[in-house]
């Protein structure tokens, strides 16, 4: 590294202003925050290709519910506002056929919910206590683990 930086100080003072070394210590600097910024957002983007590897292959991974079971967002899943994450919620239908939001806002192709395939029907309790339930994409959950620290 240092033999890199002597060889950038030689070059920039061939290319700097009458040679000052103020100004080749500045563009020296600059290109190295540069180049370690480049260098930086290549380890994101490998460690961003692995985290992409596994999220599909959480998605891929499938449970089969049954009514009454207690599930809860895999990690990297959640894509609707309820349940929290963490929070259980209970199978109160599992469809043979999945259905699919045909709402003007979530039924064009630029929305993450397009040709979402929503195969449960979940029950929770909202703020008030009160129980709803909603349909979601089953391959987004797993069994509730009601205790999850103890099989870390």
């Amino acid at each position: 590294m240092a033999d890199k930086a002597a060889a950038m100080r030689k070059f920039l003072s061939l290319i700097a202003e009458e040679g000052n070394p103020e100004v080749v210590e500045e563009i020296m600097e600059r290109l190295m925050r540069r180049s370690e910024d480049r260098r930086g957002k290549e380890n994101d983007l490998v460690e961003q290709a692995k985290n992409l590897k596994a999220a599909l292959e959480q998605l891929q991974t499938r449970h089969k519910f049954r009514v009454g079971q207690l599930v809860q967002w895999k990690r990297c899943m959640k894509n609707r506002r309820r349940p929290s994450m963490g929070e259980p919620a209970i199978v109160v239908e599992v469809l043979e056929e999945p259905v699919f939001d045909t709402s003007p806002e979530n039924s064009g192709a630029a929305t993450p919910y397009f040709r979402e395939p929503l195969d449960i029907q979940l029950g929770i309790l909202d703020e008030d206590g009160d129980f709803s339930t909603f349909h979601f994409d089953s391959r987004r959950f797993e069994p509730f683990e009601e205790n999850p620290e103890a099989t870390a």
